[in-house]
């Protein structure tokens, strides 16, 4: 399923408990910390302007840290395809659900980097199959290859993607590009750490 829905889980349960969270933040022990008891000195306009300056603050520093916003690296493959490498917790996870909403969006070496993570990492032959046809359908040929070769071990063919494939795997969490010229592909391309596309034009 895709990985979004995780997210939404924790509503239901944050909306049932909140009559608990009510109850907590009224107990002795965390009057301590409640940020009215230490304004009640102030004038209710003071007050409020303190509230929102450790508001800008927060924010400030969320901001400058760059793991907010459109820079984040994270939204982009190449930070998921070396976190993966790395073995990083959840990594491998989350470097399957891109490649697989890029093989659905047309992306005929996205599906056959899916193919390759199933069949290495999940062990899963049968989906493998499925992604490597699919992108011998969208024309990527080592797609073609890999697919003849499920049935021996073998080493797996991969390939650089194309000017087709950066269409649909540059986008990150963004819409769909609408420059689709390939010197502007390649350099988007540079910039978000793809090997072997700093160099072209």
């Amino acid at each position: 399923m895709p990985g979004f829905y995780d997210k939404l889980l924790q509503v239901p349960l944050l909306n049932l408990s909140a009559k608990l969270l009510d109850r907590l933040a009224r107990s002795p022990w965390l009057e301590r910390i409640d940020p009215a008891a230490w304004g009640r000195g102030l004038v209710p306009r003071r007050r409020h302007l303190a509230y929102m300056s450790v508001w800008a603050v927060a924010f400030g520093a969320m901001s400058a840290s760059g793991y907010v916003g459109d820079r984040h690296p994270g939204q982009y493959l190449p930070f998921w395809q070396q976190a993966c490498a790395a073995n990083t917790r959840t990594a491998c996870e989350d470097l399957y659900f891109q490649e697989d909403g890029y093989c659905e969006d047309g992306s005929g070496w996205a599906c056959n980097e899916l193919g390759i993570l199933l069949a290495e990492h999940y062990a899963n032959p049968k989906r493998a199959a499925m992604s490597f046809e699919r992108a011998c359908g969208l024309r990527f040929s080592p797609g073609c290859d890999n697919a003849a070769a499920m049935d021996h071990a073998g080493t797996f063919r991969r390939a650089s993607p194309t000017v087709a494939d950066y269409q649909f795997i540059l986008t990150g969490s963004k819409a769909p590009l609408d420059d689709r010229e390939p010197a502007r592909l390649y350099a988007r391309a540079c910039d978000q750490g793809w090997p072997g596309t700093c160099h072209l034009d």
